[in-house]
């Protein structure tokens, strides 16, 4: 077994990133959850493949972590040890797996929900289209990650008789169309969206939110130009290094997809009187000048009966306590929470 992740500053580091952002998944999903109790919305198709995505992550997170703290991803220290090495060859495709199962099911869910924002139907083509390809993606990924190396088992136990296509062509292909389907995915609203009556300053903001998703597209381009960089003499920290970045992707994909629905929750957060301000309204009562007098809120008893006579309520002058409102009839308010309006 490698040193303990104590030992070793790369191991806190690759644990550390790798934990915070898939916390961030997390409470994004949380979030999201959250917005829909606010807002009494039913789950829709969205937000499952969204939970399905956050899963995925955080089971390829899982992988990632317990594959380099306690295996090194191919590092020389474990070279000789048989035992470890078809380990970590498993862990590598499960990974794989996992990765693009998470990032189709996550890519599936921002489509989706484009879906039910933008309502016109050469968009909600479109969105089908991609859709499509996305799912075609994915299963063209799956076959070629299995069949890559004939039989099977040839994948991890490299002492049986078999062969294996060039697995890094597989990798840089798996990239690219990745990126190419993130790109897609980030621009296709944008049209539709600066094509809306509304002021340029919320088409900016709407834009930049639907736009993190180019933070994703830079990951999976440095990604793409690591694994063009493998070489037989830096293969334990390349494959770290490409871990980190698929994480990391997974990771924010299900932050980027959650961003558009959480605006409950913030505004909920937010305080009162910052909500108020924001949205151009005050919670406060109008002041009551010298000489005026306001309605109390509740009937006040003040020591006769209001029967057959003027009545009469409190002033807030206290030299004189009472002041008379002849014919008028006081009537109490429609609901025991309700301040009397003037």
């Amino acid at each position: 077994m490698a040193d303990c992740a104590t030992c070793d500053p790369s191991k806190i580091m690759h644990v550390s990133v790798i934990s915070v952002f898939a916390f961030l998944a997390l409470m994004s999903l949380i979030f999201r959850l959250w917005a829909r109790m606010i807002k009494r919305n039913r789950l829709e198709w969205n937000d499952y493949l969204c939970v399905g995505g956050l899963v995925f992550t955080l089971a390829s997170t899982s992988v990632s972590v317990h594959s380099y703290v306690y295996w090194g991803f191919f590092s020389r220290s474990v070279a000789g040890d048989s035992d470890i090495v078809v380990l970590q060859y498993k862990a590598l495709l499960v990974g794989q797996l996992l990765w693009i199962t998470a990032v189709t099911l996550i890519r599936a869910s921002v489509l989706f929900l484009y879906n039910r924002i933008f309502c016109t139907k050469s968009f909600r083509i479109a969105c089908y289209g991609i859709l499509s390809i996305n799912l075609a993606y994915f299963t063209a990924t799956v076959l070629a990650c299995c069949l890559i190396c004939r039989p099977f088992a040839f994948n991890w136990d490299q002492s049986i008789h078999g062969s294996c296509g060039d697995q890094k062509s597989l990798d840089l292909f798996i990239g690219v169309f990745n990126l190419l389907m993130d790109i897609t995915t980030v621009a296709l609203p944008m049209p539709v969206l600066w094509g809306l009556q509304m002021p340029t300053g919320k088409k900016i903001v709407l834009s930049g939110l639907f736009s993190m998703g180019i933070a994703i597209c830079i990951i999976t381009l440095v990604r793409i130009k690591v694994t063009t960089d493998i070489t037989a003499n830096n293969t334990a920290g390349q494959y770290a290094l490409i871990a980190l970045l698929t994480c990391l992707e997974s990771s924010l994909g299900v932050v980027n997809a959650c961003l558009p629905v959480t605006k409950p929750v913030f505004e909920k957060l937010k305080p009162t009187l910052l909500i108020s301000l924001l949205s151009g309204r005050t919670s406060s009562k109008p002041k009551v000048l010298p000489g005026d007098y306001e309605m109390p809120s509740r009937l006040k008893r003040v020591g006769w009966p209001l029967e057959d006579r003027p009545k009469r309520i409190m002033q807030p002058n206290p030299q004189d306590s009472t002041i008379d409102v002849s014919n008028e009839i006081w009537r109490p308010p429609s609901s025991p929470h309700q301040d009397f309006e003037q």
